[in-house]
C-alpha cells in the first residue's frame, strides 16, 4: 500500500473525530501486517508497535477461527478490562481499527461511531487502492539496475 500524505491527512482526521465523538482514550489505524498506519489521542503509556503488532496478529487468528466455522472472519472483537477496553474492527482487507477507551465511554457508543469512521476508512482505504494500482502500473523499480551496478554496489564482498 502506497500512503500519499493527503490521503494520510484523511485518515487522521476521520480517526481523530471518532476519537472525540466515541470519548475514546487513543485510536489506532493499522495493516494487516502490523505497520502503524494511525494513532490518535492518548497513548503514550502504550508501546505503538507492539500494540499494532498484536492486534494484527489477533485479528489473523480470529479469521483463521471463523474459518474453521465456516465463516469468512469475525470482523469485530472486543476485550473488556477492568480498566481499560478494546475494540477492534476489520476495516477491510487492509485496514484494522482499535479503539482502546475506558468507563466514560461505552461499547455502545464506540460501536455506533465506529460504524459511521468505518464507511469513510473504507471510502479512502479505496482511493487508496485505485491510486495506488494506476500510479504503479508498470512501475519497475529495478528496471534501470545493471548487472554493473550491482557488481560496483557490492563490490568484492561475494
Amino acid at each position: 500500500m502506497i500512503l500519499y500524505e493527503d490521503e494520510h491527512r484523511r485518515l487522521n482526521d476521520i480517526c481523530g473525530r471518532l476519537w472525540r465523538d466515541a470519548l475514546a482514550t487513543a485510536i489506532f489505524l493499522i495493516d494487516p501486517s502490523g505497520q502503524l498506519v494511525s494513532v490518535v489521542g492518548r497513548y503514550e503509556h502504550l508501546d505503538t508497535t507492539a500494540m499494532a503488532s498484536l492486534v494484527a496478529g489477533s485479528v489473523a487468528a480470529t479469521t483463521g477461527l471463523a474459518q474453521l466455522f465456516g465463516q469468512e472472519d469475525f470482523p469485530t472483537h472486543y476485550h473488556e478490562g477492568t480498566r481499560e477496553h478494546l475494540y477492534i474492527v476489520k476495516i477491510s482487507d487492509g485496514l484494522v481499527l482499535a479503539v482502546v477507551f475506558e468507563e466514560s465511554s461505552s461499547l455502545g457508543l464506540v460501536r455506533l461511531r465506529v460504524r459511521k469512521a468505518a464507511e469513510k476508512l473504507e471510502a479512502v482505504y479505496n482511493d487508496i487502492v485505485a491510486r495506488s494500482s494506476t500510479e504503479t502500473k508498470g512501475f519497475d523499480p529495478f528496471a534501470d539496475i545493471t548487472e554493473e551496478d550491482i557488481d560496483a554496489f557490492f563490490g568484492d564482498s561475494f
